[in-house]
């Protein structure tokens, strides 16, 4: 059997919340994009259930924008 090699445009190595989301944003402008994490799920902190510090502000206004922001929206 051939083995078959993949090409990648964007490799991201760290699949926590900086990594998983750095994915999502080159996999959307249609980069051919490959994801290695040791842990075998995705997320990191936010897999635990915790929360990204900073995301809104002292006045209770969105300070996290972009994909950060759309994985904490509770809709």
């Amino acid at each position: 059997m051939a083995k078959v090699r993949e090409r990648y445009e964007v490799v991201v190595v760290g699949g926590g919340t900086s990594g998983a989301i750095a994915a999502i944003a080159a996999g959307r402008t249609g980069a051919r994009t490959l994801i290695v994490e040791q842990q075998g799920y995705l997320g990191g902190t936010l897999a635990f259930g915790m929360s990204i510090t900073g995301a809104v502000d002292g006045s209770g206004h969105w300070a996290l924008g972009g994909i950060g922001r759309e994985l904490l929206r509770l809709e």
